[in-house]
């Protein structure tokens, strides 16, 4: 008689489930761990694609800006092509259709030549809004941007005061900004406002915390070096070049005896300035909201109110300049080494030679912007490219700058 007790089957079916369980999680593991990594190669792929799409519609973007004028702005989906379209154009829709992207607005590019009419910043202590150079402009989502290299990113976005709406100026770093669009044949506006600063400090509440001031600092002491052609140098050296007048300078009228230069006056709301050169001191002196010592303002250096002058030395102004509707560029360049304040209260006004050669005083770069009532051209053209599919974005981002036109007069007027 067979003793149940030595009977096995039953642990041999138990054992034998136990095993069928486990190897059906080990199954069902690798069965997640393979869906997994198809998932991740599917998006490793898909993402791999996106880059490429929006490189390849950024160097489109490239090629479409270098056939057009200065100041061109163009936004180019996917399926819709502009009414200037060419082959380069055509071949890109061909091309996405070979890709499988099939739809109206998942890639295409942007060209930012000048700042979009729906982009204008807004200046607080002017109380309007401006075209800005750097170019602002809203990207395919509809969010408002800046081109400049000051920030990476805005804070305030709509206020022109943010470092994204500045460009950084380093030395022996000339620019040329177009004062004009192409299409339009000529300067277009009434109103210029030329602002230069030190870098900005935290920007916070609205607001550039505390500029780094400049050496020398404005004074009206009589050692200061404030405004004295020898100590408080040309830091911004700029011309207007082409037009009827040909080339214009800054104004550079001073004391022979003082080597100081002449304290401008406002009359009638019109500026007297017999020297508009940028220097230091008048970079200090345009800081706030509430003007300088004298008259100046909102970082602003120069404005149409304000003249220049001819290789004659005949005072050109600049609202004679923008009525005879030119193409002219105002040229830049950080000629100078700017250098911080003392901070100690007790110092002397004027720097030392160590303090002069002490690369701790140094400023790295200047900030600019320009701000006027209609638009004109950047000094270079941004290049936007962009690719959407599923959940995954891409935007690729490139410029093309435009020739400096060699100045031949800045070595000999410093």
């Amino acid at each position: 008689m067979k003793n149940p007790f030595n009977d096995n089957s039953g642990v041999s079916l138990i054992v034998a489930t136990i095993y069928a369980s486990v190897l059906m999680l080990i199954i069902a593991g690798l069965a997640e761990t393979i869906i997994k990594s198809t998932q991740i190669f599917g998006n490793s792929n898909t993402s791999g694609k996106i880059n490429y799409l929006a490189q390849s519609a950024e160097e489109l973007a490239s090629l479409y800006a270098s056939k057009k004028p200065v100041g061109y702005n163009a936004v180019v989906d996917g399926t819709e092509l502009p009414a200037d379209a060419d082959t380069e154009l055509t071949g890109f829709i061909d091309f996405l259709k070979e890709e499988g992207v099939d739809c109206d607005d998942c890639v295409g590019f942007r060209v930012v030549g000048s700042t979009e009419s729906d982009a204008k910043v807004f200046a607080s202590g002017l109380n309007a809004f401006y075209y800005s150079v750097p170019a602002a402009y809203k990207d395919d989502k509809g969010n408002l941007k800046s081109t400049g290299s000051a920030a990476s990113e805005c804070k305030d976005v709509e206020n022109a005061d943010d470092p994204c709406h500045w460009n950084k100026l380093y030395p022996d770093d000339a620019t040329e900004i177009p004062l004009y669009i192409e299409s339009s044949g000529a300067m277009a506006f009434s109103q210029i406002k030329i602002r230069v600063r030190s870098p900005c400090g935290e920007f916070k509440d609205s607001k550039c915390g505390e500029n780094v001031e400049l050496y020398p600092k404005v004074s009206s002491g009589k050692n200061s070096p404030f405004r004295k052609i020898d100590k408080d140098k040309i830091l911004i050296y700029w011309q207007m070049l082409g037009g009827e007048k040909g080339t214009v300078f800054a104004m550079d009228d001073y004391n022979e005896k003082t080597k100081e230069r002449p304290e401008p006056k406002l009359i009638n709301g019109i500026p007297i300035d017999k020297n508009t050169e940028i220097s230091a001191g008048r970079i200090n002196d345009a800081k706030g909201a509430g003007g300088g010592k004298y008259f100046l303002g909102n970082y602003i250096v120069l404005d149409e109110k304000y003249s220049g002058m001819d290789l004659n030395k005949k005072e050109i102004t600049f609202k004679d300049l923008i009525a005879l509707k030119s193409q002219l560029k105002l040229y830049f360049n950080l000629v100078g080494t700017p250098r911080r304040e003392d901070e100690n209260e007790n110092s002397a006004l004027e720097f030392t030679k160590d303090q002069l050669n002490d690369s701790n005083y140094f400023l790295p770069y200047l900030e600019y912007q320009i701000l006027t009532d209609e638009p004109i051209a950047d000094s270079r053209t941004n290049l936007f490219g962009w690719a959407e599919i599923a959940d995954f974005y891409k935007v690729s981002e490139g410029r093309r700058t435009f020739p400096v036109t060699t100045s031949p007069f800045v070595l000999g007027n410093l």
